[in-house]
């Protein structure tokens, strides 16, 4: 059985600090979600340049020569979870604001206010 290198709070946090300035719109997903699913669907559907990292399938790639790939999503989650109160996925974050999961995406895209939260992120032009 494969050793399961496990992340501490602390090198998830810096990868945070480094990274999402970098990639303000991103997604944390899992593969099977379907929530996860809509989600992307939906970012696509309004042409939203996006990071998704889909946490039981890829590893995250780091920014900085000192953390190798992060391929534990289990710790990312949970460093999610600390840092938004949320466990659960899709976790989307625009501009580097925690939007939230899916539903939450949803209500704003139905009240007509994403596409203007992605254009003035710079995620998508009109």
């Amino acid at each position: 059985m494969p050793k399961t290198r496990l992340l501490s709070t602390q090198r998830v946090s810096r990868l945070y600090l480094c990274h999402l300035p970098r990639h303000a719109n991103l997604c944390h997903l899992l593969g099977w979600c379907s929530y996860c699913r809509q989600t992307k669907k939906t970012l696509t559907d309004l042409g939203a340049a996006f990071r998704a990292y889909e946490l039981d399938q890829i590893g995250m790639p780091s920014p900085h020569k000192y953390l190798t790939n992060l391929d534990n999503g289990e710790e990312i989650q949970a460093y999610l979870a600390e840092k938004t109160g949320q466990r659960t996925v899709p976790n989307v974050f625009i501009e580097g604001k925690h939007i939230g999961g899916n539903s939450d995406l949803q209500r704003i895209k139905n009240a007509g206010r994403l596409k203007d939260l992605l254009i003035h992120a710079g995620a998508t032009s009109s």
